[in-house]
């Protein structure tokens, strides 16, 4: 069905379009959830990259990283995701640019003759954590 054809006018309202979409209004509690999961994040990812670049670089040589205590597996998803996502980050785009003069992008990390960006190393941390923790 098209949606031109919910109303005789070829037009559709917000009820339509919604139901049409099944998106669910974003609401005050939404905000307040994804607030709180977001804190939980970037809780998370300091406890377990630590607050400078040699702690980083300590989690990413160990044999397995130490895992922060009060975290479940799902956070270690959600910090996975959001981690990948920011590591992907086009740093040439210029609207990224803010990104790209920050310490955290420029940084590289060497493991074994191994290359990787303070963010790779993050992921990778992540990665280990989440095997370590479903194993």
């Amino acid at each position: 069905m098209l949606i031109a054809d919910l109303s005789e006018e070829g037009r559709v309202n917000e009820e339509e379009f919604d139901s049409l979409m099944r998106l669910q209004p974003f609401k005050t509690n939404d905000a307040i959830e994804r607030d709180e999961q977001l804190r939980r994040c970037i809780s998370l990812g300091e406890a377990l990259w630590g607050k400078t670049f040699d702690d980083l670089c300590i989690q990413l040589q160990a044999p397995f990283p130490k895992i922060p205590p009060g975290f479940d597996l799902k956070d270690f998803r959600e910090l996975l995701a959001m981690s990948a996502r920011i590591s992907s980050l086009n740093l040439s785009d210029r609207r990224n640019a803010w990104l790209a003069s920050r310490g955290d992008f420029s940084k590289v990390v060497f493991v074994d003759n191994r290359r990787f960006t303070t963010w790779e190393a993050r992921c990778i941390i992540v990665q280990r954590a989440i095997h370590y923790l479903e194993n």
